[in-house]
């Protein structure tokens, strides 16, 4: 403990003086106690990077399935909504049939919602219910 600056155990000391000498290194470093702490220090150390290596590249795996989950979903909802937009056109289109073939009827046709308003009425229609003004979106009793 001479090397160490330490004092005796004879007596009591209640604070002790820091030194710091190149041979309290040598000792420490070649002590067999101190280069197995440092083994297996530098063993710990090892393991624990190979645990964060390996908890990285598994993150690094989520982040690239996650980004496919994404690309694979923004993909698939423009294709919804080019199709939403193609129906779309196509309602309009089979709508605008409907009216022209009602409209083109020699009988006389009134379409009426649920709730008895007339939606729509074609030209025969009109003249056999005595051409009233006030006909589209209004209650089919009114008429």
């Amino acid at each position: 403990m001479n090397t160490f600056d330490a004092p005796s155990r004879e007596s009591c000391v209640v604070r002790r003086e820091r030194t710091n000498t190149p041979m309290q290194a040598l000792v420490l470093l070649n002590e067999p106690q101190y280069v197995e702490s440092a083994r297996r220090l530098g063993e710990r150390s090892a393991e624990r990077l190979r645990i964060v290596v390996a908890a990285a590249g598994l993150l690094g795996i989520a982040y690239f399935l996650l980004v496919l989950l994404v690309i694979t979903l923004s993909a698939r909802a423009r294709r919804s909504e080019q199709l939403v937009e193609q129906r779309e056109s196509e309602l309009i289109d089979l709508a605008q049939l409907n009216d022209h073939v009602i409209q083109q009827m020699q009988s006389g046709i009134v379409v009426v919602d649920r709730h008895h308003v007339v939606q729509m009425l074609n030209e025969s229609a009109w003249a056999l219910l005595g051409m009233p003004q006030l006909m589209r979106h209004h209650p089919l009793k009114d008429v």
